[in-house]
């Protein structure tokens, strides 16, 4: 019975010595302190704005050949500009093109943006990724969490490692 004791009392005594540690990452005021997050920024926004300027241009056709459109459905049968029904047949078929073309547009720039933004943030996730492995394994952390994907995080039970982050991409 006294080996027992003294055997518990060695076993909890080591996992105690041997706890293990957690750590946690502020992601966000990493990310806001990174100039490559703001380039990126920048960046995407710009396209964004090109895109924007591109689908404004359709749409200022569409508006205009839909007045077109609709300004000649409304002139009397007898006005020599009336267009004939072939002509208005392929009128119609236009604008239903182009509105069209609009949505194809607004579909494919949507899913470039989307991928355009990941190519251009995924190389910052990457670098922070790496600084955080190489941070958590020098100071023994079994995983290291973020508010991001963990609902709540105990600051004091865990070891918050975004200065050693910030330090280790070069950032204030």
């Amino acid at each position: 019975m006294k080996k027992l004791a003294i055997l518990i009392l060695v076993l909890s005594s080591w996992f105690m010595v041997n706890a293990q540690k957690f750590g946690y990452l502020d992601l966000n005021t990493v990310l806001k302190a990174l100039p490559d997050v703001e380039q990126a920024k920048a960046q995407l926004e710009k396209e964004y704005r090109d895109v924007q300027n591109q689908l404004e241009e359709m749409q200022v056709e569409y508006n205009k050949k839909l007045q077109e459109y609709q300004n000649n459905i409304q002139l009397p049968d007898n006005d020599p500009n009336k267009w004939s029904k072939a002509v208005l047949q392929l009128k119609e078929q236009e604008l239903q093109d182009l509105q069209q073309r609009i949505i194809n547009f607004q579909n494919t720039a949507q899913q470039t943006l989307q991928q355009r933004q990941n190519e251009l943030f995924q190389p910052i996730y990457d670098k922070i990724k790496a600084k955080v492995d190489s941070i958590a394994k020098s100071k023994k952390l079994v995983a290291v969490w973020t508010e991001e994907n963990v609902y709540y995080v105990n600051k004091d039970m865990v070891i918050d490692i975004t200065s050693d982050v910030k330090k280790a991409l070069g950032i204030q």
